[in-house]
């Protein structure tokens, strides 16, 4: 099943407003029309060496799928990446902590911070 695209827009704009900004640093944000964030290049604000990594909604799924099958987090965030994959928007219920989660793993391919 592939993620809606207004689920996984609606990820990274909850990660970019507040699930990643004690980590991160961002550039070449990309809004849809709403205003929600298609896109954007991410790195690790404390390393200035370190190489920008590009995030798109399309990365979402398979972060989530593999955050899912690690088993990463609570109950709350494991229930929060199958409502993401089931991609039925109205039962979707996450929070920046969980944004922030699918990020890094797109980013890194593991969890780095928090």
């Amino acid at each position: 099943m592939t993620i809606s695209p207004s689920i996984s827009a609606e990820v990274l704009t909850t990660a970019i407003e507040g699930g990643i900004g004690y980590w991160a640093q961002v550039r070449n944000v990309k809004r849809d029309a709403s205003l929600s964030v298609l896109s954007f290049d991410v790195r690790d604000g404390e390393d200035e060496d370190a190489e920008f990594v590009s995030v798109t909604e399309a990365q979402v799924n398979d972060a989530a799928r593999e955050l899912l099958s690690i088993g990463y987090g609570g109950d709350y965030q494991i229930s929060a990446y199958e409502s993401i994959l089931a991609g039925d928007f109205e039962d979707v219920d996450f929070d920046a902590d969980t944004a922030d989660a699918i990020v890094q793993q797109i980013a890194f391919g593991k969890q780095v911070f928090g």
